[in-house]
């Protein structure tokens, strides 16, 4: 499990630069670049856990109002682990308006 084994991730969506309402449904598209496939990832709101998808393309969506949380900067986190167990994480910030 050496480090440059690891996956390297970023968000895509959800964009940095915009505004998203706190009632809209806001989804996640991941780049993942790694040595092994990438078998899972678990998603963080504000450190609240969200939810592991398992099926390709590894994306997710939820709804802050939903989740409880509101306020106006988040952290959107994940957690990619590939099919020999490496794992890296990766965050965005998520702007939300009421």
């Amino acid at each position: 499990h050496a480090a440059s084994n690891r996956p390297r991730v970023t968000f895509e969506f959800p964009q940095v630069n915009v505004s998203y309402p706190e009632s809209s449904r806001i989804y996640t598209r991941l780049r993942i670049e790694s040595a092994y496939p990438a078998t899972q990832a678990t998603f963080f709101f504000n450190n609240v856990y969200l939810g592991t998808a398992t099926a390709h393309p590894l994306a997710f969506s939820f709804v802050p109002q939903e989740v409880g949380i509101t306020a106006d900067t988040n952290i959107l986190k994940t957690i990619v682990t590939d099919a020999v167990g490496n794992k890296t994480e990766a965050s965005t910030v998520v702007n939300l308006t009421r």
